[in-house]
């Protein structure tokens, strides 16, 4: 009860500060709002407490630990990470960021660099065609993007927060990072990537079709590649895609 007073302390003195800088930059009621509801979310999430500071005060071995027990299964699950050696799993999942997207933010936006990959931890995201219509859902647990990590392409969808989610981020530069200090997982990176390029001879140039991507998806999941759960359609259609 103590520490949930202190917390509620902390955000009523948040509540004051908010209110005293939108009376001084004179920001519309809408936006206003809208920062009030981040806010009331993160109270009622998690008392307001940021993941990312609270896991930096942490000391490096403590903080790679606690990593791992919030990610280790979501990070499995990703093909390209099947083969990695548990060393490698444990010094990714300490160098994954948490990162909250609000309602109806963009968390891709069609044409951008991909220089990052998503796990999501908790909200549903939507896979969106060129009108906005959906055309799959992202639920707790699932990735997307993991190919932004080896292939420099623009992200040939949009994804969107349906609700409040919560996601980890995994950066292209960090990944890169990681596979100097493991040269074995670095080759086994290259194989999948010289694959790739054998099946789409035109990586860097405009995205392939719809109808090769899922036959290059169909190929690999009989392989023992793609593959998520309830979300395998979803992963399937949009890793290559973004």
């Amino acid at each position: 009860p103590a520490n949930k007073d202190e917390a509620k302390a902390r955000y009523g003195s948040k509540i004051e500060e908010l209110n005293a800088f939108f009376t001084d930059k004179r920001l519309p009621y809408e936006l206003q709002e809208k920062i009030r509801d981040y806010y009331n979310h993160l109270w009622q999430s998690s008392l307001g407490h940021d993941e990312n500071e609270i896991l930096n005060d942490l000391p490096p071995t403590l903080r790679t630990e606690v990593a791992l027990f919030l990610n280790h299964d979501i990070i499995q699950k990703v093909p390209l990470f099947r083969n990695a050696h548990e060393d490698f799993i444990r010094e990714l999942a300490a160098q994954l960021r948490h990162a909250l997207f609000m309602p109806d933010d963009y968390i891709i936006h069609k044409g951008e660099a991909g220089d990052r990959m998503y796990f999501i931890s908790r909200g549903p995201d939507e896979l969106l065609d060129d009108e906005n219509h959906p055309l799959a859902t992202f639920t707790d647990g699932s990735f997307f993007g993991e190919m932004a990590l080896i292939l420099s392409q623009p992200r040939t969808a949009n994804i969107r927060a349906v609700t409040y989610c919560d996601v980890y981020i995994l950066k292209k530069h960090t990944f890169d990072m990681l596979l100097e200090h493991f040269p074995d997982f670095r080759e086994e990176i290259n194989r999948i990537l010289v694959a790739r390029k054998e099946a789409l001879p035109g990586l860097g140039d405009p995205p392939p079709k719809r109808e090769v991507i899922q036959t290059i998806n169909a190929a690999e999941t009989d392989s023992g590649g793609e593959g998520n759960g309830a979300n395998d359609r979803a992963n399937s259609q949009n890793d290559r895609a973004t």
